[in-house]
């Protein structure tokens, strides 16, 4: 008898309020910032403009969620650009060229959020 596989649990909780604050905050490589337009313009105007888009870049599995595990990214160091999240092939990598954790680095993001919401713990 063949049985469907378990999707495995989420480990940590989504929040995608975290996720906008995130993009709101300049690419962690090269301090890039979000441009005040409406995505569905910036998407008419072409494809040029995407690359200032900031991006929250997950250092771990989707599957664990979103709290304590992004960093804010443009597109060029996300997805596009020879040494982008993607092009190196995930967090191993991608810590080793830019000499960071991003592990660290994406609870640091999370405890700014907090901050910013008044709600961090002292």
């Amino acid at each position: 008898m063949c049985c469907e596989p378990v999707p495995k649990p989420r480990v940590h909780q989504e929040d995608p309020e975290f996720l906008a604050w995130l993009r709101t905050q300049p690419c962690w490589i090269c301090s890039t910032r979000a441009p005040l337009i409406p995505r569905d313009a910036i998407e008419a105007v072409g494809s040029a403009i995407l690359y200032g888009l900031v991006e929250a870049a997950h250092v771990e599995s989707r599957r664990y969620g979103d709290v304590e595990n992004a960093i804010p990214l443009c597109r060029l160091h996300h997805r596009d650009g020879k040494w982008s999240w993607h092009r190196l092939g995930g967090r191993r990598r991608f810590d080793a060229h830019w000499k960071v954790d991003t592990v660290d680095l994406a609870h640091e993001y999370f405890w700014r959020y907090l901050q910013w919401r008044g709600q961090a713990a002292w």
